[in-house]
């Protein structure tokens, strides 16, 4: 539950969203989901996105942050501030 209202976790349409919503009270929500066998290390704080997928072989996946939609592989790390819009990627 925590993930899916804070966390804003849905799958749609083979997509992984993200469109979190932290509340005062929880200033940082860190988990690992694996999606289509590839894994998914988050990290939301009250004014940024992270995640890292793991390394490997697993194919890449789409990932949506807030309206951000792309397709992300193993070992890309994404790191998102939602209120100024700034959205870096790094591939490993």
């Amino acid at each position: 539950m925590v993930l899916r209202c804070y966390g804003g976790v849905e799958t749609r349409q083979d997509t992984l969203w993200l469109q979190p919503w932290l509340p005062l009270e929880l200033p940082q929500l860190p988990f690992h989901l694996t999606f289509h066998s590839q894994g998914v290390s988050v990290h939301l704080t009250i004014g940024s996105i992270a995640l890292r997928l793991g390394l490997g072989q697993a194919k890449p996946i789409r990932v949506r942050v807030e309206s951000v939609e792309r397709d992300r592989g193993p070992g890309d790390s994404v790191y998102m501030a939602p209120d100024s819009r700034e959205c870096t990627v790094t591939r490993h």
